[in-house]
C-alpha cells in the first residue's frame, strides 16, 4: 500500500514538475511576441524603386525600416533579453535628455542592388532629417554608393509636433513613402 502511494505521489510531483517547466519555458516566447508586436505596429516599410507585383516586390534597389520608438517599444526592448542587438542599441537613444521634445526613429536597411543612400534624404512628415537630428556616429553609418547585401542601421530625431499620438504619419526616402498610423500608447 505505502508503495502505491509513493509512486503515485511521485507521478503528481513529475506532472507538477512537467507543468512548471512548460508553464515557464512558455514565457519568454509570449515576450517576445509581445514585443514583436510593439515592433510590427511602429515599423514601416518602403521599397526604394521597388514595383509591387501581388506579394511580391520586384526591381527594388533596397527595402528600409522605420521603426517609431517610443516609451512602451523602449520599455519592451529593455525587458526582453532576445531583442535585436541592433535595435537595443539605437534606441537605447530614448532616454537621452537632448531628445526631450523629440521623436526617436531607428532605420534599417538592406540594399539589393546598388543604392546611393544619403540620410539627408529621409522625411518624416513635412520635415527633412538634417545632419544634427542624426544621432548615429557617422563612423558607423554605411553611406553613399553601397553595393548589394549592405545592411545598415542609424538612429535619428525630428521634432515631436512631426509625429502625434493617434495620426498617420508619413515616413519617406526621396519619392518613395510609407505611412503609419502612431500608436496611441
Amino acid at each position: 500500500m505505502i508503495n502505491r502511494t509513493t509512486r503515485c505521489g511521485k507521478k503528481i510531483a513529475f506532472l507538477l514538475c512537467l507543468a512548471i517547466s512548460i508553464f515557464c519555458s512558455s514565457m519568454p516566447a509570449s515576450a517576445a511576441d509581445t514585443l514583436q508586436q510593439k515592433i510590427d505596429e511602429r515599423t514601416t516599410v518602403i521599397w526604394i524603386e521597388g514595383e509591387a507585383l501581388g506579394d511580391m516586390v520586384i526591381g527594388a534597389r533596397a527595402q528600409v525600416a522605420f521603426i517609431y520608438v517610443d516609451e512602451s517599444l523602449s520599455k519592451g526592448i529593455v525587458s526582453d533579453p532576445h531583442a535585436p542587438d541592433w535595435l537595443k542599441w539605437h534606441a537605447s537613444h530614448f532616454s537621452n535628455k537632448e531628445l526631450r521634445n523629440r521623436a526617436l526613429f531607428v532605420m534599417r536597411y538592406k540594399t539589393i542592388k546598388r543604392w546611393d543612400f544619403s540620410p539627408e534624404n529621409i522625411k518624416v512628415g513635412t520635415h527633412n532629417v538634417d545632419p544634427k537630428d542624426i544621432l548615429t556616429n557617422k563612423d558607423f553609418m554605411a553611406m553613399g554608393d553601397l553595393p548589394p547585401d549592405t545592411i545598415g542601421t542609424l538612429a535619428f530625431s525630428v521634432p515631436s509636433k512631426y509625429v502625434i499620438k493617434g495620426r498617420n504619419v508619413e515616413l519617406s526616402y526621396e519619392q518613395y513613402t510609407g505611412v503609419f498610423n502612431v500608436p496611441k500608447r
